[in-house]
């Protein structure tokens, strides 16, 4: 990757105008080929305010050129608005500062005392017997030097720019800590070090509450398999056992043992299947942190999940293009997520549809199964409580509809509002679907 042109700022007096000038034709392939990037005073274009646009560009400089001649060290302006400001930066190693001597000066207690100047032995370029050519091709070796120094100094602040971001993106102790280990300037050493201290401090609080909506979501499931295990695979085992002393073997015939062999065979069969099915129950969880986040990819996965399911699920998507909206595509599948698993484990249904469908100004969503049970009426299903608050956080509205025997239906309507409904959802979810993502990931593999 080739690093931007060096940006250069020239001070100088008027009464060197001519060596500003050969010094630019010297540099001046340098500029061709986009190595440098050089600015003087000449370059304030008309209406422009003079002192704020030379303060903007020697504020940018990475390396700044002063042509030292009486006429410059004697200037008050250039004292006060470029040759202080310049030092300053000097001193914070923001750039570097190459003087280059024009005509016979004395700098010797100066804040140029002590800086390598250019020519060597500060032989003034308008004294010296050498030609001009030869003097300034002197000039562009003595530069080039120091413009491969600070080229290399521009790749390594970008090369640390990325680390920085890189570690911003990630935002986590760890992202923190590798910026640290990895970045030789470490510019920014410390805001690491106080991010490091603030991340871990955060995450522990997440897995704290990690912890608690594991522990939450395992004593559902445990109370869930009790009741199923008491309901239904106790229940059929107590048929059994009455069937079983209910037949007389001594007078049964051979075709009626065999008859009750069968249908026990058929009762043991049903009871694996059930068995197997309650150890085959998991949430559906999508991921829903990753910037690529895509609904219908989404919504294909959650299809994969709930392949082995006894429940016949459809799902039928209309106006796509309003439906992968940001603001609205994750709000829809966490919906669905909840709502399938409440289908799954309570309403006893042999079929579901899942319909979404994606208009102008809004979206709607249809959950409809043919089950037999009246429990999503009573709104104490899985993420039910939520799935209302966060429909109307959203501005939204939700209709329940369940009558026993006759199937549930939930339709919810969430108007756009802009790109403030995708600040509201992060707000409102941002923690509870990491929290879940990161729960599911363990709880389920």
């Amino acid at each position: 990757m080739k690093p931007p042109p060096l940006k250069i700022f020239v001070s100088y007096s008027k009464n060197d105008d001519q060596i500003l000038s050969l010094l630019i034709t010297y540099l001046n392939p340098l500029v061709t080929n986009q190595t440098l990037e050089i600015w003087y005073d000449r370059h304030v274009n008309g209406g422009d305010v003079w002192h704020e646009t030379i303060e903007k560009e020697l504020n940018a400089a990475q390396i700044i050129i002063f042509i030292l001649s009486p006429d410059l060290l004697n200037s008050a302006y250039i004292n006060q608005y470029e040759i202080t400001p310049s030092f300053a930066r000097f001193r914070k190693n923001e750039c570097r500062i190459v003087p280059i001597v024009a005509r016979e000066c004395t700098i010797s207690g100066s804040v140029f005392d002590g800086l390598q100047c250019i020519p060597r032995g500060m032989e003034p370029l308008t004294s010296s017997q050498k030609s001009f050519d030869e003097q300034f091709r002197q000039v562009t070796v003595e530069l080039e030097k120091t413009i491969k120094i600070e080229q290399k100094r521009n790749i390594s602040l970008l090369e640390e720019e990325v680390l920085w971001q890189t570690a911003r993106k990630k935002n986590s102790a760890r992202g923190y800590k590798a910026y640290l280990r990895k970045s030789l300037l470490k510019y920014h050493i410390d805001d690491a070090i106080r991010n490091v201290q603030m991340t871990e401090k955060r995450d522990y609080a997440f897995e704290l509450e990690l912890l608690r909506e594991k522990s939450s979501i395992l004593q559902n499931d445990i109370k869930f398999l009790k009741q199923e295990i008491h309901d239904n695979i106790g229940g059929s085992l107590a048929a059994l056992n009455w069937y079983l002393y209910g037949i007389n073997f001594n007078d049964a015939t051979k075709e009626e043992i065999n008859n009750l062999i069968k249908n026990f065979h058929e009762s043991i069969k049903a009871l694996y299947v059930e068995v197997r099915n309650l150890s085959m129950e998991k949430p559906v969880i999508i991921n829903m942190l990753d910037s690529d986040f895509n609904i219908l990819e989404s919504i294909d996965e959650i299809k994969n999940q709930l392949r082995f399911s006894h429940i016949d699920f459809t799902f039928l998507v209309t106006g796509e293009e309003h439906v992968r909206r940001q603001d609205i595509s994750k709000f829809v599948i966490r919906s669905i997520q909840n709502l399938v698993i409440n289908v799954e484990r309570h309403s006893g249904a042999k079929k579901c549809t899942v319909t979404i469908t994606g208009k102008k100004n809004l979206v709607q969503l249809r959950v409809a199964d043919n089950g037999t049970s009246g429990e999503i009426n009573n709104k104490n299903g899985f993420g039910i409580n939520s799935l209302i608050q966060r429909t109307h956080a959203l501005g939204g509205e939700i209709d329940i509809r369940s009558q026993l025997g006759q199937g549930s239906e939930v339709f919810i309507t969430i108007p756009f509002k802009s790109k403030a409904l995708q600040s509201l959802w992060d707000n409102i979810t941002s923690r509870s679907v990491k929290i879940l993502s990161k729960i599911f990931k363990d709880y389920t593999y």
